[in-house]
């Protein structure tokens, strides 16, 4: 009997990011890779910075 987990069968606490959702609909019988992993925070942490910089520039401009 195969008791391994599949990341597939559970149902995630929280939605996950439409990067990983598609990560796993391309290979759902492996987890994501350290590099994946890298991957998915680079793009997390460009999109943070761009909305801070983006909050600040509206910041900026209601004191103005």
């Amino acid at each position: 009997m195969n008791t391994a987990l599949v990341v597939t069968d559970i149902a995630p606490a929280r939605p996950l990011s439409a990067w990983l959702a598609a990560h796993l609909r391309r290979r759902p019988r492996r987890l994501p890779s350290r590099a994946d992993l890298a991957e998915l925070h680079e793009r997390r942490m460009t999109a943070a910075r761009l909305r801070d910089e983006q909050y600040a520039s509206i910041a900026i401009g209601r004191l103005m």
